[in-house]
């Protein structure tokens, strides 16, 4: 009666949950407001005119005040101390566990160190770490995305101590969760509870949310109650108004145009201690998209092996985030804060600013559009006679020249000529030098303020600066594939060929290679559908290696693997149950395949034989039909893969996110990225083998 009970209670719950999830998919375009203008609106785009500025800006403001009163926001959240690491989070990383940058395969040990200082030297440094673990594997076999962080080298415990030295670098980290993973095998209890248990393993810091625009109220104090105060969530898709109040950090996803006058973050005008990370999965220009997140005071996403695809950073690009991030930084009050003005006017085209404030000093974030450098008067400024007031460029180091009007040149906001009416007030410009497309941060400050720190900062940005030079270098070195080649085999007479193996045609034939739509088909966008090989004479085995088979190899050759984990799981015990001897051997990786196919003096398949010889002979895939290794491992420097073919048996459901399932055409393929023996060998994948033939 207990267990039907249990079972009546986890069906109720994943009931709950799937209607959370159909609900939570997408961005969230609910108004502010009844007339909301900006409902469906992520970067609200500036006029183009600077004559409508004024008018733009009040409108804005407006905006805000009756989205604050329409939802009745309360920025308590941000105001604790145990969520003040959110201001700060400019700079995020989305890391997948199996990058080469990350994790070092062939010793089977992860590299955080050299990591965190690779992000110090191109980027300025991470204050958030995103570590992805399961996508793009989910659906190859019946693993679930909590067995995924389970199976992880070292498991749940080599995570913890990678959060740990994450957070002894000052970095926050949040684990990914994918809520469209309800086709795969089920815990023992429901996802809330399970992502519960490893945030308290691992000791991380909150929850990246996979294509949802918002988290379960519930769930938000859950872990804030059960893991510890100041647990996060971020979402991928755009943030409803409402959500806010508790949804600390957001992808601003690329999906969005924004105007050459850049544009306002809706999200961050509204709630100024908001974090967005921009994502520039998609784009082989981010300096865009930096100039946005500067003009609104927020962060950026660094993720450049976006699975698999490189998406790489010019070293122009690297220049200007390692730049503006210590200011946003040091000035992180002053980018929270409520003291923001936009759009305002400049004294050169292409040329932009924004006005940032406190009652103790002024910033204005500038940008150049243009493609070459500027050097000139950008800003005209009202200050009070009689002040020390200095003006910086914090990007720089430098003091600007300050060049005081006379009365005849004095202009107002709009840039029309007028006379002073007031005698202590008096109106400058400012000088300044900008790289082709790059920032300025001028700073209004106090001589009484300008103390040793102060000038150490100026020392510091001016030491970034010596490297301007990579503003002319956009230059992004596309990383070239490796293609793992299989040393021959004997050759066999074509009379005296191994048992149980058919000879295959040779010369040259036209192969067709089909990638699957899934995991993403856009990795594959510039391989060829057709190929033509010239092979050479070779034999394969009409069927895959069976458990029996693999056990006789194992008792004779004394094979041990270096990495044991998932070894022939299925077998539970030394040999395989007699049920299963004459099936496909499975949880074997490309390792423990090839160290078979090496002791039986053959070879695995390259992708374009095995193609071949299921296309010309009749397969025998066996009654499990299982997906098949061959020669076809791949590496970038960042990622391993090999392309899997023949399907198999199992089919993950419910989602469009899974890897492409069941039994398939011999032509079709799907990219497979390998990791570690641990999580490559599964209960899916078998293979069979070929050898050499003389042409006589």
């Amino acid at each position: 009666m207990n267990i039907l009970r249990n079972l009546v209670s986890l069906l109720l719950v994943s009931i709950c949950f799937h209607a959370t999830y159909s609900q939570n998919r997408g961005s969230c375009q609910l108004p502010a407001y009844e007339g909301d203008p900006f409902a469906n609106t992520y970067v609200i785009p500036t006029p183009q005119d600077p004559a409508k500025w004024d008018q733009w800006r009040d409108k804005l403001f407006e905006w805000r005040e009756k989205a604050m009163m329409a939802s009745n926001h309360s920025d308590s959240l941000y105001n604790l101390p145990e969520f003040e690491f959110v201001k700060s989070s400019f700079v995020s990383t989305k890391i997948i566990l199996w990058d080469e940058e990350f994790f070092d395969w062939k010793a089977g040990k992860y590299t955080p160190e050299k990591f965190i200082e690779e992000g110090k030297r191109r980027f300025g440094g991470y204050d958030n770490v995103l570590l992805w673990h399961s996508y793009i594997r989910l659906g190859f076999d019946e693993r679930n995305q909590f067995d995924f962080y389970r199976d992880m080298p070292g498991g749940l415990e080599e995570l913890k101590r990678l959060v740990k030295i994450f957070h002894d670098n000052g970095i926050n980290v949040t684990i990914n969760y994918n809520p469209w993973d309800i086709g795969t095998k089920r815990e023992d209890k429901n996802d809330f509870d399970a992502l519960i248990e490893v945030l308290k393993t691992i000791n991380a810091d909150g929850v990246y949310l996979d294509t949802w625009h918002n988290g379960p109220d519930e769930f938000f104090v859950q872990m804030n109650k059960e893991v510890r105060p100041g647990m996060i969530y971020e979402t991928e898709n755009n943030q409803c108004i409402a959500n806010l109040k508790n949804h600390h950090f957001e992808w601003l996803e690329e999906y969005y145009t924004d105007s050459y006058v850049p544009g306002i973050i809706r999200n961050k005008w509204f709630e100024r201690k908001h974090m967005m990370h921009i994502d520039l999965r998609n784009q082989k220009d981010k300096i865009p998209f930096l100039h946005l997140a500067w003009m609104n005071g927020t962060g950026i996403l660094v993720w450049e092996n976006v699975f698999s695809q490189w998406m790489g950073w010019s070293k122009q690009e690297e220049q200007i985030l390692k730049s503006m991030v210590p200011v946003q930084r040091r000035y992180v009050d002053v980018f929270t804060g409520e003291g923001w003005e936009p759009f305002i006017p400049t004294l050169e085209d292409g040329v932009f600013a924004n006005k940032w404030y406190t009652d103790a000093l002024q910033i204005w974030t500038v940008v150049n559009r243009n493609s070459v450098k500027v050097e000139a008067s950008i800003l005209e400024i009202k200050q009070q006679k009689g002040q020390n007031i200095h003006y910086f460029d914090l990007i720089s180091g430098k003091k600007l020249e300050v060049v005081k009007l006379t009365t005849e040149t004095i202009r107002d906001e709009r840039g029309l000529e007028k006379t002073s009416e007031n005698d202590n007030i008096e109106q400058i410009t400012l000088k300044c030098s900008l790289m082709p497309r790059g920032i300025a941060a001028v700073i209004a400050i106090d001589e009484k303020d300008i103390d040793n720190d102060f000038r150490y900062f100026l020392f510091q940005q001016s030491i970034i600066a010596l490297n301007n030079h990579n503003y002319y270098n956009s230059e992004k070195k596309e990383p070239l594939e490796a293609l793992n080649f299989p040393a021959p085999t004997p050759k066999y007479a074509m009379n005296k060929l191994p048992s149980g193996m058919i000879l295959m045609p040779h010369g040259k034939h036209p192969v067709i290679i089909e990638k699957v739509d899934r995991p993403i088909f856009y990795l594959y966008l510039d391989t060829p559908m057709e190929r033509i090989t010239d092979f050479t004479l070779f034999a394969i085995d009409t069927k895959p290696v069976t458990n029996l088979e693999y056990y006789q190899f194992l008792q004779s050759s004394g094979y041990e693997p270096e990495f044991k984990e998932n070894f022939l799981v299925h077998w539970n015990g030394a040999r395989p149950p007699k049920s299963i001897e004459n099936e496909p051997v499975v949880y074997v990786d490309l390792n423990d395949a090839r160290a078979y196919a090496s002791w039986m003096k053959k070879r695995l398949p390259t992708e374009e034989e095995w193609v071949l010889a299921m296309n010309t002979k009749k397969p025998d895939y066996h009654n499990k039909r299982v997906w098949e290794w061959n020669e076809s491992e791949r590496s970038n420097g960042q990622s391993r893969w090999c392309t899997l073919h023949g399907g198999s048996f199992y089919n993950a459901t419910g989602s469009i996110h899974y890897a492409d399932g069941g039994p398939m055409e011999p032509k079709m393929g799907s990219k497979y990225m390998l990791m570690w023996p641990g999580l490559d060998r599964c209960s899916t994948i078998g293979f069979r083998c070929v050898v050499d033939v003389l042409n006589k």
